[in-house]
């Protein structure tokens, strides 16, 4: 069976995830073996926009409070990543949040561990067990 997915007129499918900070650390998050797909990866919390009445903001804050309980409001969009790679292109927009030191996330299915990771940590993982979408941020320097 082939997938819909919502495209934008420039014909790229969207998505949109949330960098979530406490101090100088990152959270990533393991996709867990229940996943269709990309099992084990680290990533960023996020979604598909799944039509034209989301937008990518609005499905990063509500993604994150599915898949990470988290409530507090996005604060500033990270940038955008678009993967020519994929068919349809895909288009990830990557916004942040800070929370209190006390908070800890409150993950869903989707996601079976997580981390808080400085970002030189995370630039020591391997590429192979990160997702296309982190991988682009640290290297396009989007956390330095």
């Amino acid at each position: 069976m082939m997938k819909k997915y919502y495209t934008n007129e420039e014909g790229f499918r969207m998505a949109a995830g949330v960098a979530v900070f406490k101090g100088d650390k990152l959270l990533i998050v393991q996709r867990s073996e229940l996943e269709d797909t990309k099992r084990g990866l680290w990533e960023f919390a996020g979604g598909k926009v799944e039509n034209c009445r989301e937008t990518p903001s609005e499905v990063a804050q509500s993604e994150g409070n599915e898949e990470l309980g988290l409530s507090v409001p996005i604060a500033e969009k990270v940038g955008i990543h678009r993967d020519l790679e994929m068919e349809p292109p895909k288009e990830f927009h990557l916004y942040s949040v800070v929370v209190s030191e006390d908070w800890s996330p409150v993950l869903s299915f989707e996601h079976s561990a997580f981390r808080w990771v400085t970002v030189s940590e995370l630039k020591a993982m391997p590429a192979d067990r990160l997702s296309h979408h982190v991988r682009h941020f640290l290297g396009a320097g989007r956390f330095d």
